[in-house]
């Protein structure tokens, strides 16, 4: 329950900040923001070697190697971030990209101190880091609202959230742990198990959002602010996801027959996937057109913003049925495969969306999109058939039922899009 909480806690953040965002920004501004949040999330596991990955593999079962991982990833990140500071005192720099870099820094580390909490299964810390982190968000935004700060004043308090987050609990998580030089790790085995997964991070960034970059370079900031303000309303499907990555995964790693045996137990789960979706863009596109009819809280609205909404939704549906198939590869362990679909799907993506963003704008982006995570489902899916050697059984029901909510939500999202053209129409 308390990482559902935390979970909300760290997804929801971006939601509530959008209306006083878009109130107090302009949309190239917005948009431009919106980029610099993909790029730290893009760089923050690169510039830390993907530590995170081997703190947590390392720390459940040997706590000290966790621990001695996490010392070197503090102490590098003390070293970079003083070369930056040493970089912007001596330089004239964009005080701006200064900020992204440290946000960078600062984010990997603090990912780190995650996995770290979480090997040690020390969920209240993982919450109240949580918190400290939503906090940093949300206090420039306010301020940014009020008028006291413009962009570059937003990303300032930002970057000193995060710094005195990373003060604060780099403490607490060595506290009462005495770390010598008998505690050693096989850092060069820990390091290529880490960098092997970060192909497998990147491919998923590319895919979930290269798009807003692209859009900002090949059209213009406006639509990657629109694209960004529609991705941001579809987070209810987003928390779905999330949540699900987290609870799939562990039933399937406790009890995988129950997964690839039990169709039954398997089909109701998509079922119930295929209706908590369907209530998710249900919730988005009705929560956009009444927001335009009555209150006009976002500020700003295009004619395709309830289809961006909509397919956006529908597209990471998608992803909520990866969850299974990808957690059966993992438990298969044969993250060869996972890494291998991602930059294929990655490498695709950058292609057809480039082609698509440069004929049809914000249209083809999300067409993009949308066509990506199909990919990352149907690769997925014939995989987990492929490795489990026919214990998938009454996989085909799978494909119907997800049919069968595809249908929904191309059902919804067009009902939803005629009204969106009349009222649209009506006050333009």
């Amino acid at each position: 329950m308390l990482i559902a909480i935390i979970t909300v806690l760290s997804r929801g953040m971006p939601v509530l900040a959008l209306p006083l965002l878009t109130a107090s920004l302009t949309l190239e501004e917005y948009g431009l923001f919106a980029i610099y949040l993909l790029l730290i999330n893009l760089f923050s596991p690169i510039a830390t070697a993907n530590i995170a990955a081997g703190i947590i593999r390392e720390g459940i079962a040997f706590p000290h190697r966790g621990d001695k991982l996490l010392q070197i990833i503090n102490i590098y990140s003390l070293i970079i971030a003083l070369l930056v500071f040493c970089v912007w005192a001596i330089s004239s720099i964009n005080n701006q990209y200064i900020f992204v870099a440290i946000l960078i820094i600062t984010a990997g580390q603090q990912e780190c101190l995650v996995s770290h909490f979480r090997s040690k299964y020390q969920d209240i810390k993982f919450f109240w880091i949580s918190v400290s982190r939503a906090l940093a968000l949300a206090v420039p935004v306010i301020a940014t609202y009020a008028g006291f700060l413009d962009l570059e004043g937003l990303l300032g308090v930002y970057c000193v959230g995060y710094v005195f987050t990373s003060l604060v609990f780099v403490p607490i998580s060595l506290w009462n742990r005495s770390i010598t030089i008998k505690h050693y790790v096989y850092l060069k085995m820990t390091l290529v198990y880490c960098i092997f997964l970060i192909p497998y991070t990147v491919g998923q960034w590319v895919v979930s959002s290269s798009t807003r970059a692209f859009l900002g370079g090949v059209d213009s900031l406006e639509n990657a602010g629109l694209y960004a303000i529609s991705y941001t309303l579809a987070s209810p499907i987003i928390l779905v996801f999330s949540v699900c990555g987290v609870v799939f995964g562990r039933s399937i790693l406790a009890d995988p027959d129950k997964w690839l045996e039990n169709s039954e137990f398997r089909h109701r789960v998509l079922y119930g996937l295929i209706f908590v979706g369907f209530l998710c863009t249900l919730l988005s596109l009705s929560s956009i057109y009444f927001d335009y009819q009555s209150f006009q809280l976002i500020r700003y609205y295009s004619p395709e913003m309830i289809l961006v909404a909509g397919v956006i939704s529908m597209s990471l549906l998608f992803q909520c049925m990866y969850t299974i198939y990808g957690g059966i590869l993992f438990y298969k362990k044969v993250t060869k495969i996972l890494a291998r679909n991602s930059l294929i799907i990655a490498g695709l993506h950058l292609v057809h969306s480039f082609i698509l963003i440069k004929l049809f704008s914000i249209i083809g982006a999300v067409a993009s999109v949308c066509v990506s995570y199909f990919l990352v489902y149907f690769l997925s899916f014939l995989d987990a058939k492929k490795e489990t050697q026919g214990k998938l059984i009454n996989s085909a029901t799978d494909v119907k039922i997800i049919v069968i909510g595809l249908v929904l939500q191309i059902l919804l999202i067009s009902y939803f899009y005629s009204l969106w053209d009349e009222l649209y129409s009506l006050n333009h």
